[in-house]
C-alpha cells in the first residue's frame, strides 16, 4: 500500500492526478491505496468468479471490483475489513464512475 486514504478522499479528482504518473506497468506501478475499517456491502458474484460489492464506511461509498476472487475469501462476512485498492474509472452503457480494483482484502483488526 502506498498511501492510506479514508472513503472521502476517493475522487475524480485523485483518479486524475494518478493518470499523471503513466504510463504504469512493470517498473512503475499504478499507486496502492488503503481503507481500513469499511464494510464491503451488496456483494455480488459477476463474470468468471468476480467479487463485486461497495466499500462503505458510514459516511462515503466506493464500488469495489475483485477480479477472480470470488473464491480467495470465505471467510468474508459482514464485519469490517481492510482493503488495499487501485482506483480507476469504470466506463458501462456510457456513464462513469469512479470504482477500486482490489488488491487485497483482509479483516480489520482494531489498533
Amino acid at each position: 500500500m502506498d498511501l492510506e486514504v479514508s472513503l472521502p478522499e476517493v475522487t475524480p479528482d485523485l483518479e486524475r492526478l494518478c493518470r499523471h504518473l503513466e504510463p504504469c506497468g512493470q517498473g512503475n506501478s499504478s499507486p496502492v491505496f488503503g481503507v481500513r475499517g469499511v464494510r464491503l456491502l451488496n456483494r455480488s458474484v459477476v463474470g468468471n468468479g468476480h467479487l463485486k460489492g461497495v466499500l462503505d464506511d458510514g459516511t462515503a461509498r466506493l464500488w469495489a471490483i475483485g477480479f477472480q476472487w470470488a473464491d480467495r475469501v470465505p471467510w468474508l462476512g459482514d464485519g469490517l475489513v481492510d482493503a488495499a485498492f487501485r482506483i480507476e474509472s469504470d466506463e458501462w452503457n456510457g456513464f462513469s464512475s469512479l470504482q477500486a480494483r482490489l488488491c487485497a482484502l483482509s479483516p480489520h483488526v482494531s489498533p
